[in-house]
């Protein structure tokens, strides 16, 4: 069957980085992420929690996943506000995302259809740039070429745990799964997908472990008392990672940066790579990505880089430094 979706589309161009999960470029799409959501109420406020005290530089520039330039936009706090690339795809409009205290908005074109998707943050401080949202919940508009629309809400959700010094350590996603038959409960189906991250004392990620956990149970409508639900996971990935001790290009966009790119190893095109810089302070200098399930492989990578003045990466990537 042809898939006639454009956005269906553009997921199933880079279907080879299942083959080739690492690439080089720290920057990504973000992979489409969804959510529902319970929490406090959240207060569009702008407080100054970014990390620029410790590092001073923010990225205004570098490459995106497609090969085209990324570029940033920051307000007078040096917080994130705005961020655009190419996809260097013929019929694609611009990438575009805005970021604010509570939710991040991207959107894009293709071929006279158009998506947005926004993600709303709660719970935590109530704002975005403290980075330690509890939830995250998805709203999708789709336009299509035809001027039909379709909008989702609300149909999954992610769920965030820090550490004992405010570090993210789970990510766990509830697969959505829903059926009005009551005895597709009891047969087994994906229920979440965990991620775990292993912190060393540099506050570097050395170590992301993937999770699929199931459910699944026996069901007898006329003998209640014999049902029974359980549940079993499967190890779907590990990485171990290295570091250099020299800042990475987001250092000072650290506590947010990792929401506003929103990939959390889900989709086929994953970037790890682009997950662990958005995780760490430093450089990754190597990569061991272990893949557990259906064809079982192992593969390593080694990174090198030139540094500028200020011990950041320096090839094809552009900072703003002032005060």
């Amino acid at each position: 069957m042809i898939n006639t979706n454009p956005f269906d589309y553009f997921r199933q161009t880079f279907f080879y980085a299942k083959h080739k999960p690492l690439l080089s470029a720290f920057c990504i799409l973000l992979a489409a992420c969804s959510v529902t959501l319970l929490s406090s109420c959240n207060k569009d406020q702008d407080t100054d929690t970014t990390d620029t005290d410790q590092y001073p530089c923010v990225v205004t520039s570098c490459p995106s996943y497609f090969g085209t330039t990324q570029t940033f936009e920051y307000n007078d706090k040096k917080q994130m506000t705005a961020r655009s690339y190419d996809f260097n795809y013929p019929g694609y409009s611009t990438f575009e995302q805005t970021v604010s205290a509570v939710k991040t908005v991207y959107g894009y074109t293709y071929q006279g259809a158009s998506l947005e998707e926004s993600y709303i943050f709660r719970g935590g401080t109530g704002n975005l740039y403290d980075g330690l949202p509890a939830v995250a919940t998805q709203v999708t508009r789709q336009k299509n070429a035809d001027g039909t629309e379709n909008s989702y809400s609300l149909d999954s959700f992610y769920l965030f745990f820090y550490d004992a010094k405010k570090r993210l350590e789970v990510v766990n996603h509830p697969s959505g799964f829903k059926s009005d038959n009551v005895t597709d409960y009891y047969t087994r189906h994906l229920r979440n997908t965990y991620l775990r991250i292993t912190y060393d004392d540099n506050d570097n990620a050395t170590e992301l472990k993937q999770w699929w956990v199931y459910q699944y149970g026996t069901y007898n409508v006329n003998l209640p008392s014999e049902n029974a639900m359980l549940f079993d996971s499967l190890l779907n990935f590990d990485i171990k990672i290295t570091y250099d001790d020299k800042p990475s290009p987001f250092a000072a966009s650290l506590k947010y940066w990792k929401f506003v790119q929103n990939d959390w190893g889900l989709a086929i095109n994953s970037n790890w790579q682009a997950i662990i810089t958005a995780l760490s302070p430093h450089n990754p200098l190597t990569i061991t990505y272990s893949m557990k399930q259906g064809n079982a492989t192992s593969e390593h990578y080694s990174m090198t880089y030139n540094y500028n003045d200020h011990g950041l990466p320096a090839d094809s990537y552009t900072y703003d430094c002032s005060n």
